[in-house]
């Protein structure tokens, strides 16, 4: 079926994207390049496009299962009865509960066009001569960006709780579907009355004559187109020790 992609329960995200993007399309997949689409797709799955194109599980339209009972089934959001409702309840709720699952069927989104991920950094040098302060440039941030910016630009916010001469107390990172210039001016514009960034990082989406035939033919360029395309600048889900992330 034009328009799906099967993927095994194992796959990395690195692989998909990679898979995908040399085809022209995107995956609204996570931002960590590591992370197997089982257990990202089962939880839902944020990523570095999710308010344009939604979740990981926004995408998954069926899904190959041993269930508790040992019995292989196939849940189509297109079927009908316990089945469909298995779907529905993989789509963000799975988690292991319902069966193991093997295989995954997404729709995919076409894109013939380019993306730029950035990262913008502030210290607390910054914060203490702009006005206004770290709380309010926080406060800015979830008031305006998942309200009032274009859907093409899905960012994350971290603070740091340390105390760092050198580190970033604030990082604004993420990924917008369109090229660095046009990146640039979104950010600009809401970003306008704050404390201007003192650190920046633009990373063109990588072109895809650069991407191998296979990971066999080249696995080292392979890996590093999909760590470009599966990893967010800056972006750590979890906790950083000192001197981890950014």
């Amino acid at each position: 079926d034009p328009g799906l992609v099967w993927v095994g329960a194992g796959a990395r995200l690195k692989d998909i994207y990679t898979t995908l993007w040399k085809e022209g399309c995107l995956f609204s997949g996570g931002g960590c390049s590591d992370v197997h689409i089982g257990g990202l797709a089962q939880g839902g799955g944020w990523g570095p496009i999710s308010r344009m194109y939604g979740m990981t599980c926004d995408r998954l339209v069926a899904a190959d299962l041993i269930t508790a009972k040992g019995e292989h089934v196939r849940a189509n959001i297109d079927g009908s009865g316990s089945l469909r409702a298995l779907l529905w309840a993989l789509r963000g709720g799975g988690g292991g509960n319902f069966g193991v699952v093997t295989n995954y069927c997404f729709r995919t989104l076409p894109w013939p066009g380019e993306y730029t991920d950035f990262l913008l950094t502030w210290c607390d040098e910054d914060f203490r001569i702009n006005v206004p302060n770290l709380e309010q440039f926080v406060l800015h941030w979830f008031q305006t960006f998942p309200l009032k910016t274009p859907n093409r630009l899905t960012t994350f916010l971290r603070l740091s709780v340390v105390d760092s001469p050198k580190g970033a107390r604030a990082v604004i990172g993420g990924r917008f579907l369109g090229d660095e210039d046009e990146t640039k001016a979104v950010l600009a514009q809401f970003l306008a009355g704050q404390a201007h960034w003192s650190g920046e990082q633009w990373n063109p989406s990588p072109k895809r004559e650069t991407i191998p035939e296979s990971r066999s033919v080249d696995a080292a360029q392979w890996d590093a187109v999909g760590r470009r395309l599966a990893s967010l600048p800056g972006y750590q889900p979890g906790p950083a020790l000192i001197g981890e992330g950014f």
